[in-house]
């Protein structure tokens, strides 16, 4: 990957693009109008593999390209929002698979720069903060904010938990194996490698969603035995995956 890095606050300048274009924090941006007005070309074409987006700027002439094969709108945005912000606040070539947009999965600091930059761009933190003032982190928030901004689920539960002054945790699993754990700042709580299904866990399994008390002890590293919190499970039947919210009751 060449590139020439632009020392830029990431946030900010996701911001600056959607003041430009006159979107306020209520709104779901356009991409496509955006990257048009910037005469950025747009192509999707089998990248290579595991690419799920590419961009390059040559002088003037700037492209984003993504995987055609990208089967989620949500995904897709986000993939287009990131390469955006290559373009924007690194120039030169960049080729980004799917582990390299996981802001949890990579610590590139290129990449993160550009996954900050899309999940502003996308999900502006004030919207969320005013969110988050009325309810609490939640399957039903994360499924709202995600409606609202055209967003994946994974996208906006992990903005949501950025933005949380609250005590909760997400976890993304199979129900044994872990693939990414977020937790709010405000939680201290060391939070656990290996993944034991409860019995709510099991319920979302056949409801698609459910929500109960369990012990802390199932998913944090403590030798509590009077602290619980709640566990909100949604269960995603076409990729037999887990997202499981976990707030602490105190």
């Amino acid at each position: 990957m060449k590139s020439k890095r632009i020392i830029s606050n990431p946030i900010s300048k996701a911001n600056e693009v959607r003041s430009q274009y006159n979107y306020e924090i209520s709104a779901k941006v356009n991409l496509f109008q955006i990257i048009d007005n910037m005469n950025i070309r747009y192509r999707e074409c089998f990248l290579g593999d595991k690419i799920m987006g590419a961009c390059k700027a040559e002088g003037l002439h700037r492209l984003i390209a993504v995987d055609p094969n990208i089967e989620y709108n949500g995904r897709k945005r986000f993939t287009i929002a990131h390469e955006l912000g290559h373009l924007i606040m690194h120039q030169g070539r960049h080729s980004c698979t799917d582990d390299m947009m996981n802001e949890l999965k990579t610590s590139n600091m290129i990449e993160t720069e550009a996954n900050d930059f899309a999940s502003e761009l996308l999900l502006p933190h004030r919207a969320l903060q005013e969110y988050l003032k009325i309810e609490d982190v939640s399957s039903k928030l994360v499924e709202k904010v995600s409606k609202q901004y055209e967003t994946s689920l994974s996208a906006a539960a992990v903005a949501l938990i950025k933005n949380c002054i609250d005590e909760v945790a997400i976890y993304y699993h199979d129900g044994e194996r872990l693939e990414w754990k977020i937790r709010s700042k405000e939680l201290k709580l060391t939070l656990e490698d290996c993944i034991t299904c409860s019995d709510i866990t099991r319920k979302s399994m056949q409801d698609g969603q459910a929500t109960g008390e369990v012990d802390a002890e199932k998913w944090f590293k403590v030798n509590d035995e009077d602290m619980t919190c709640v566990e909100d499970t949604m269960y995603f039947t076409h990729l037999k995956k887990f997202m499981t919210i976990i707030r602490i009751e105190r």
